[in-house]
């Protein structure tokens, strides 16, 4: 038999719970189905962003391990390949009682060797390019357009997840001190992160206005004197949330405060408007319409405004002249800027109103009405005069 029943470890053995089996088994019934369309013997995912999703819950980051793992799904089987370091950790701790086998190889022996044994003789639908599997079908769109489907047990978790993060930046920008260096308050967000179990997978610390002229700047060894804006992409069960705040800890921001109101507008129009059957590009034509009405017409060219977020801090990037529908149950990520003031905040598109699920807590707010409905968003955390 070429694939082997995983073996566990002396302990009890692990029930996962119902919801998580059923998203797994959903999913494998899904990869199936589209084997036989594309009249393949089975799929196999080498994607970190595929291995989560399919997993329902494991959280492989990009370059973290990605040459050691790989899953096989065929029509009534789906197994874990990797080496003998890593397949108790992988059972005892994510996979047990979910129904995988294992295929496991020495540590010291390639990895083409257990790839080959799965692809010498089966026609696959691949997420990446792989030489051996010469009857292979390269499709990574496809897998995307699985994964930005999301499941309930999946938006629940999202939930879970953008409360966490929005916790973590928002204590941050609460207990920051002036003089402190952007490396300084990215490691304070990275710490509160872990203790909630979430990985940081993009920490921005950005100080003074900075982002007017770096609209990618991160974070640096240079102090901040009087505003700061703080924004973290987090990562749990494979998927990801962004949030972004903003606080004022000295004199000198008025230009910017003027700024943050208008980004407020736009970024009040963008979210009101994410609904399940709107057209991205009619969307963006009423957020580019808010950059007109503000006076600053080609502002939005200076950095990209959003995308569709899952099990990859970006899944698609939205452009002006996309002409893809927003389906219910997907997740964008909305982050306008104007000048020094970057607004961000990650969105559930439904059927009716969308859910903001990085909602501001214990913090200031900033109602916006768009076409007489309130949208209520983050404003700035005024710390000074102290």
């Amino acid at each position: 038999m070429l694939l082997d029943r995983a073996q566990h470890s002396s302990g009890e053995f692990v029930f996962p719970k119902i919801e998580r089996l059923d998203d797994v088994q959903r999913k494998h019934r899904q990869l199936a189905e589209l084997a036989a369309v594309w009249e393949c013997d089975g799929c196999l995912l080498r994607d970190p962003a595929n291995i989560n999703w399919l997993t329902s819950g494991m959280s492989r980051r990009p370059g973290v391990g990605e040459s050691a793992l790989a899953l096989y799904v065929g029509e009534d089987t789906r197994a874990v390949l990797c080496d003998n370091t890593e397949s108790l950790a992988i059972f005892d701790e994510d996979l047990g009682g979910l129904g995988f086998s294992l295929k496991q190889r020495p540590w010291m022996e390639p990895r083409e060797v257990l790839l080959e044994e799965i692809c010498s003789t089966r026609r696959l639908l691949l997420d990446a390019p792989l030489r051996l599997a010469r009857e292979g079908i390269v499709r990574p769109g496809i897998f995307t357009e699985l994964r930005c489907q999301l499941s309930p047990i999946e938006r629940e978790r999202l939930r879970r997840l953008g409360a966490k993060v929005t916790r973590a930046v928002e204590a941050t920008a609460r207990t920051l001190e002036q003089g402190q260096t952007e490396n300084e308050i990215a490691g304070q967000l990275a710490y509160r992160l872990l203790r909630q179990n979430v990985q940081p997978v993009r920490l921005r610390a950005v100080a003074d206005g900075r982002l007017n002229r770096y609209r990618n700047w991160e974070r640096s060894e240079l102090p901040c004197t009087a505003w700061v804006t703080l924004s973290a992409c987090g990562m749990a069960d494979g998927l990801h949330v962004t949030a972004t705040r903003s606080v004022v800890l000295g004199p000198g921001c008025e230009q910017l405060l003027i700024q943050y109101e208008q980004v407020g507008l736009v970024a009040a129009t963008a979210i009101h408007f994410s609904r399940a059957g709107e057209s991205f590009g009619d969307v963006w034509k009423r957020v580019r319409r808010i950059y007109e009405k503000i006076g600053i017409p080609n502002e939005w060219l200076a950095n990209d405004q959003a995308e569709l977020i899952g099990y990859r801090p970006c899944e698609e990037s939205l452009l002006p002249d996309s002409v893809q529908t927003l389906e219910e149950q997907t997740a964008l990520h909305w982050h306008p800027q104007v000048g020094g003031c970057l607004m961000g905040d990650s969105v559930l598109v439904t059927e009716g109103d969308s859910e903001v699920i990085t909602s501001p807590g214990d913090w200031p707010l900033m109602t916006i009405e768009v076409r007489g409905i309130p949208v209520t968003l983050p404003d700035v955390l005024i710390r000074w005069p102290q």
